[in-house]
């Protein structure tokens, strides 16, 4: 039997993870796949460098990943999975 402090941590993960889907939902609905890429990337830019948590930086790769798919962008896919394989490699 699961802790009840443990169960309502995971239903705060799971609300936010929704939450971060309809974001992007709604990103990919009102913005053109091309402005999305270009803001993409300059938020990845200001943010990878700065991440010092490698939870964080996995999480932050896997959203890039997420929104790169959703707007079928090859460049931002690739970049993510190659950030992600090497953080694999890193934190193994």
């Amino acid at each position: 039997m699961t802790n009840k402090d443990t169960t309502e941590k995971c239903r705060e993960v799971f609300m936010a993870d929704m939450k971060t889907s309809d974001l992007m939902d709604e990103l990919t609905r009102e913005h053109d796949p091309e402005d999305i890429e270009d803001g993409a990337v300059s938020v990845i830019e200001d943010t990878l460098a700065n991440i010092q948590d490698p939870r964080r930086e996995i999480a932050f790769l896997s959203t890039a990943q997420r929104i790169g798919q959703l707007i079928e962008s090859e460049g931002l896919v690739t970049f993510a999975d190659k950030r992600i394989q090497e953080w694999k490699e890193n934190n193994a």
